[in-house]
């Protein structure tokens, strides 16, 4: 897959096109049009300013943990995703890359796939991926990708964790409650998913968690009627099943790199929370995918996002709608 470049090849013509007239045409009075700006930027949140793919490369790949946060239908962040993944895998071959795409139930079969056993079709097809991230076979265009990569150092002990809790766990959680979930998680060994520790003080997660769902704040008029307490009951779940899959994995690899939506790690999200919670030694990196019109404009209110903040453009289908969301 071509990788996308900070600076578009439309950008480029438009640079030439402005050397002609400037060159040829300097009587004109028309006014100068405005190239288009780069397709992602990268931020250091701490100061706001841009740094390049090296820095941020080199900054994250130093910690034990890296949590990439995407928006899972944007086009620029899948891309990047993949060359940070390449750059992980080149440096470290034993490293694991975790995925919020794959349920731990699904972990035989990514292993089978790892060493050879079963073929790519076969594994989009059992663990039902095809059209993961809400487009028509996005799977193989955004994720796939990635794990071939890790099968190319699976001989170095490279891995692919399954980080997930099968929707049918948080489903149970979100209904029931917690001791309903323990019952399902005990009837499988090694366990799907991890109950949620209660201890962990995650107050202000809570708020925005339960903002975003009745829509508070957002404009949408009338929030809607649902229970939000049982929906972060899941949440919750997922958050808790994730950090323990990525603490596992580095107790047998050098590095682990997770690939989750961006709220499970913004701004202190849950999964971060409880990672840091469950593994307090370990020195973790964020990295948190933004869409945005314009990516040269910095948001102060990013700067406690994560410890890079990558603004991508939104790429826009042929019909106008946009991509991201």
């Amino acid at each position: 897959m071509q990788k996308m470049t900070p600076i578009s090849w439309p950008y480029f013509m438009l640079s030439l096109l402005a050397v002609a007239l400037l060159t040829g045409c300097a009587t004109s009075s028309q006014p100068a049009a405005k190239a288009p700006g780069p397709d992602w930027v990268i931020y250091d949140a701490k100061t706001g300013t841009p740094v390049n793919w090296i820095a941020m490369s080199n900054g994250v790949l130093a910690a034990d943990v890296i949590l990439w946060g995407e928006q899972h239908n944007d086009v620029i962040g899948h891309h990047l995703e993949q060359r940070l993944a390449s750059d992980l895998l080149s440096a470290h071959p034993d490293a694991a890359i975790a995925m919020e795409m794959l349920e731990r139930h699904e972990q035989v079969w990514i292993d089978l796939y790892l060493d050879g056993q079963i073929e790519t079709a076969t594994l989009i097809e059992l663990t039902n991926s095809a059209n993961w991230g809400g487009g028509k076979n996005t799977w193989s265009a955004w994720y796939q990708p990635i794990i071939d990569a890790a099968k190319k150092q699976r001989p170095h002990g490279a891995a692919v964790i399954a980080a997930n809790a099968p929707r049918e766990y948080a489903r149970a959680a979100r209904l029931e409650n917690y001791e309903t979930l323990q019952a399902a998680i005990n009837a499988h060994q090694p366990p799907f998913a991890v109950v949620p520790d209660e201890s962990v003080n995650d107050q202000a997660y809570h708020d925005r968690f339960v903002g975003m769902m009745t829509g508070h704040g957002h404009g949408h008029g009338e929030a809607p009627q649902i229970d939000a307490q049982a929906f972060l009951r899941a949440q919750r779940v997922w958050d808790a099943t994730m950090a323990n899959a990525v603490v596992t994995a580095k107790e047998s690899h050098s590095k682990v790199l997770l690939f989750i939506g961006d709220f499970h790690i913004a701004n202190l999200g849950g999964t971060l929370q409880r990672i840091k919670h469950q593994a307090p030694s370990l020195q973790v990196a964020t990295i948190s995918a933004v869409a945005q019109a314009d990516p040269e404009q910095w948001n102060p209110d990013d700067a406690t996002r994560a410890d890079y903040v990558i603004y991508t453009a939104k790429p826009v289908t042929p019909d106008g709608m946009t991509m991201v969301e």
